[in-house]
């Protein structure tokens, strides 16, 4: 070999990444996650002090806004600065938003947070011009209507698994049990009483009655917004089926409360098609493959049997710590593990008898081995909080 091809093989040969860049990178990764994160807890509670904030809400709500900065940029006018023609005066550009500005955020939502993201051609050819009849085109679809879902898993290690969630029919209902959850906190405060970090079903103390009663009230605020919430859960017996790796049973279990959820509420009426499906679980160590590849089933199923008037948009993982919604989903399946797979008689018993009680869930029966099914049909049912059992 000559000098000077030993040059360009010196040349292309890759650089040894270090173990302190290796950290480093990891340590981005994590703080990505945590805003990201944030900024989907914000967009639920409806604040829209921040400009990203407001972003995020319009691309959250009107997704085809998503593939288009200039569509973006005329729905934010028509929410955030009171926008109602289709024109502007030249000198109202003054006073509106500017369009670098609402695009360097949406930039910093899709690319950074990976929230709210365009499709996959339009994210190849995001730098290049689109055509003006395509934008007006995307002004005329009709926007998508939003179910908020927050879900948790529980009885991995007993004989009854569970999927089990917190159902918002409509976003507003989030912004006011936030509402309500912050007056309720507040006036607890003043009173000197001290409210836990987390309502979590599993430190509720067994020797405390002030504790299950804080417990009780802190349910009682979703339930007073009950109108347009409801409660899903899906179990399986799992000594009924065929061995099964835990990991993809409950990916199952995912697949069917969100497909069976969804078909329940267009059955009674509570929902009409087109929607959007929000699912926020609580993170609890699974891969993004294992994400992706719930978010990928729901979508197909969607699509196989509603076409574009379905669609599964966010799937996010996060700790219930940063969410009430969460810790409201993580009562809510606890208080029916508790029942199937561990019930006793102490303040974690009679919190699940309460909010059971309160929840008023109707059980639904079906063979544990339909599972595995893809296009299981029930029996109409009106009630807004049901268990889908298979057993």
């Amino acid at each position: 070999m000559s000098e000077s091809n030993e040059d360009v093989v010196d040349e292309e040969r890759p650089e040894e990444i270090s173990e302190e860049e290796i950290e480093k990178e990891k340590v981005k990764t994590e703080e990505r996650k945590s805003k990201a994160d944030e900024l989907w807890k914000a967009v639920q509670a409806g604040d829209d002090k921040k400009l990203t904030t407001r972003v995020a809400s319009i691309l959250n709500r009107y997704p085809d806004t998503r593939n288009s900065d200039i569509t973006l940029q005329m729905q934010y006018w028509r929410v955030y600065n009171g926008i109602t023609s289709d024109s502007v005066d030249l000198k109202d550009l003054y006073k509106l938003e500017r369009l670098t500005s609402i695009t360097r955020a949406r930039a910093k939502i899709q690319n950074e947070y990976q929230l709210f993201r365009a499709d996959t051609e339009v994210r190849r050819r995001r730098r290049t011009l689109e055509e003006e009849e395509k934008e007006s085109q995307l002004l005329d679809k009709p926007s998508y209507k939003s179910i908020d879902v927050f879900s948790d898993e529980t009885g991995k290690t007993a004989n009854y698994v569970f999927v089990a969630g917190v159902w918002f029919l409509d976003s507003q209902y989030t912004s006011r049990v936030q509402r309500d959850f912050f007056k309720w906190s507040t006036e607890k405060e003043k009173a000197g009483v001290r409210l836990s970090k987390e309502f979590h079903f599993m430190k509720l103390p067994n020797n405390s009655n002030e504790q299950l009663e804080l417990y009780k009230e802190f349910f009682d605020i979703i339930m007073q917004n009950s109108a347009m919430v409801s409660f899903k859960a899906v179990g399986v017996n799992k000594t009924k089926i065929n061995r099964m790796p835990i990991s993809d049973l409950v990916t199952k279990l995912y697949y069917q409360f969100v497909r069976l959820g969804v078909e329940h509420e267009i059955k009674s009426e509570r929902i009409s098609l087109p929607h959007k499906i929000n699912l926020t679980k609580d993170q609890d160590g699974e891969s993004e493959l294992v994400i992706e590849t719930i978010k990928q089933n729901i979508g197909d199923n969607f699509k196989l049997h509603h076409e574009n008037d379905l669609v599964m948009d966010q799937l996010i993982c996060m700790e219930s710590e940063k969410s009430i919604f969460l810790q409201f989903a993580d009562l809510f399946a606890a208080s029916i593990n508790r029942k199937y797979n561990s019930s006793g008689n102490n303040n974690k018993d009679r919190l699940a008898e309460y909010i059971l009680d309160v929840v008023g869930i109707n059980e639904i029966n079906i063979s544990a081995h339909e599972v595995n099914r893809d296009d299981l049909e029930t029996e109409d049912d009106t009630d807004h909080s049901v268990l889908f059992m298979f057993d």
